[in-house]
């Protein structure tokens, strides 16, 4: 993968031009933290995120991008929940046809570092994702993907891998109003938090995080994740715009069967310089 992303990185950068940074900072409130089956952990955390890209346009069918990736989170009750992740994202686009009506199939290798409060949380990670699309009329357009993402952290218990299908919408109400709809599906390792004093781990050993306080600790298992993402957007200016956005999960645990429910909401400032 590491290989992959540097030859797209050499592709682009040969005459890019530079791109003008996107600025996005917001709020969000995330009812269940802790991805536990009870006793869930609701937290707010503003967040802040800059990205700068450039784009190469090789041919009349191909396009290369190279993007790099900053941004943090800063949560009101549990600190240690707060990450700052930084990325250097490469991609291809083939463009197959002419006109705006035309399917696009891109390639997407994304690498980075995701640095948190607590040392063993910190984790190098990659990610993935193939995806098509193809525009329906001049306000709709439709897209699947599929994408893969591996976190690899000094904890065994914070190093995941996951995969997941998507398929979504996104539809431009006029010329100032856009909404946006996916549906994913997924599998793969998720970390909980939970309690030694819960029935299922009394008596047991455990490395507490200190992230929840208390007897809280960190653990992984593998779930399978369906998740409804929908936005709604308004343009302010040229270079503008704010949005509000829900993702709402199900996880459900392949060996013991337990449920996680998690519902995210968030209000959004981007702006284009």
């Amino acid at each position: 993968m590491f290989r992959l992303l540097l030859l797209i990185a050499s592709a682009v950068t040969l005459s890019a031009a530079p791109g003008s940074p996107v600025l996005t900072v917001g709020i969000l409130s995330d009812s269940n933290t802790s991805n536990s089956i009870r006793q869930e952990k609701d937290d707010t955390a503003a967040t802040a995120s800059v990205s700068l890209s450039s784009l190469r346009v090789i041919n009349r069918n191909w396009q290369g991008n190279l993007r790099f990736n900053a941004s943090t989170s800063r949560w009101k009750k549990f600190d240690g929940l707060d990450l700052s992740p930084v990325s250097v994202q490469g991609g291809l686009r083939r463009k197959f046809g002419f006109g705006p009506y035309a399917p696009t199939v891109d390639l997407t290798v994304e690498w980075g570092r995701r640095f948190a409060s607590t040392s063993e949380r910190t984790s190098n990670f990659g990610v993935g994702k193939l995806a098509y699309s193809q525009r329906i009329n001049p306000s709709l357009k439709w897209r699947a993907s599929a994408e893969i993402e591996r976190y690899s952290a000094r904890r065994q218990v914070f190093s995941t891998t996951r995969h997941a299908f998507r398929v979504g919408a996104d539809y431009e109400l006029n010329d100032k109003w856009s909404t946006s709809v996916s549906l994913a599906h997924g599998k793969g390792d998720l970390v909980s938090w939970c309690r030694i004093s819960f029935p299922e781990f009394a008596g047991t050993t455990q490395w507490l995080d200190g992230i929840f306080g208390g007897d809280w600790f960190p653990y992984q298992t593998v779930s399978k994740t369906t998740a409804l993402h929908f936005s709604l957007s308004r343009a302010l200016s040229n270079h503008s715009a704010v949005a509000i956005s829900a993702d709402l999960s199900k996880s459900a645990g392949t060996v013991k069967r337990h449920i996680y429910y998690n519902d995210i909401f968030s209000l959004q400032f981007i702006h284009a310089f």
